[in-house]
């Protein structure tokens, strides 16, 4: 994970680039998103199945706070909705999975079972009411 600034001429690196992984081995990433409220960002991890939690300082740079495993294998899409309250993860292997988010800290917590789908793709959640 790398954070880069706009100083209207360019992209310049904020701070240096910081694994999405605790411990060595093969991986893929498939998403990244940054959490509604701006304090962190989170990416996919296809080799542990896990997805990192990054901080986000106040000038800019990132640090990895956590990783949590996904539910299931080989993550697709993952999506925190709007509230900044849920996250869906769209694994490949063992369905849609459903994550708590704490807004104060970014830890995730797994809500229940998987929803199985054969190579899920994308998992989003909608608020229909807005």
């Amino acid at each position: 994970m790398q954070a880069f600034s706009y100083d209207g001429a360019g992209l310049k690196p904020n701070g240096a680039a910081v694994s999405t992984m605790t411990s060595p081995v093969d991986n893929t990433g498939a998403e990244i998103q940054v959490h509604p409220n701006g304090r962190f960002v989170f990416a996919s991890n296809r080799g542990d199945d896990t997805i990192a939690i990054f901080s986000i300082s106040s000038t800019g740079t990132v640090s990895l706070e956590n990783t949590v495993k996904t539910g299931g294998k080989v993550a697709r899409h993952f999506a925190v909705d709007s509230s900044g309250l849920w996250m869906t993860i769209a694994n490949e292997i063992g369905g849609v999975t459903i994550f708590s988010v704490n807004p104060s800290t970014g830890d995730l917590t797994a809500k229940g079972g998987s929803l199985t789908y054969n190579a899920a793709q994308y998992a989003r959640i909608f608020d229909f009411a807005d």
